[in-house]
């Protein structure tokens, strides 16, 4: 049967039997080195742009939530739909350039290969960031595609059935209704 300890259990026993060796009980060797994690005074720039793009997105989310409840709840089609989607997106990515934190100190600035990781880490969380607002925008506006496609299949319905135009036409006037709608939307 294999047993496995967990690493300051592994660490204790060994700082022990130093300890022991050396009649000092447990107290670290001199070339012990420790290195705490977790507690760091700074953080690293992607954990610092991590920080930012969460704090937009929290904010951004509360907007498309307030677009969801009319769309999914109330089941309405929202005039504009594709402008405010836009609105939402750019102040997400307005917010998150100006609270970006700068990439690093000056020396660090003129290492060509420091600068190319921060742009790198900065385009990945920028990347991340409108993929996340996007996935959620698309799925409302699919969703109200669905209700404008209903309705002009309703419009094509009630015309076959109640006016005495062709078949043709009628689809004409569902589908001009339709594209008209949705290009509103």
């Amino acid at each position: 049967m294999k047993i496995s300890l967990p690493l300051c259990l592994i660490a204790g026993a060994c700082m022990a039997a130093e300890a022991s060796s050396s009649g000092t009980p447990w107290s670290l060797p001199q070339q012990a080195a420790v290195f705490v994690r977790g507690g760091a005074a700074t953080q690293s720039y992607a954990t610092q742009l991590e920080a930012v793009k969460s704090s937009v997105l929290e904010t951004a989310t509360q907007s498309i939530e307030e677009l969801r409840r009319k769309v999914v709840d109330e089941g309405k089609v929202v005039p504009d739909f594709g402008q405010l989607a836009e609105t939402i997106c750019n102040k997400a990515l307005e917010d998150f350039a100006s609270k970006a934190p700068d990439a690093g100190n000056e020396e660090e600035y003129y290492d060509a290969s420091a600068t190319s990781e921060a742009a790198a880490t900065y385009d990945r969380k920028l990347s991340e960031m409108e993929t996340s607002l996007d996935a959620p925008l698309q799925v409302l506006f699919l969703k109200q595609l669905s209700y404008l496609r209903e309705t002009a299949l309703q419009r094509y319905r009630t015309a076959m059935g109640t006016t005495g135009i062709s078949e043709y036409e009628a689809m004409l006037q569902a589908d001009s209704q339709f594209v008209a709608s949705a290009q509103e939307a």
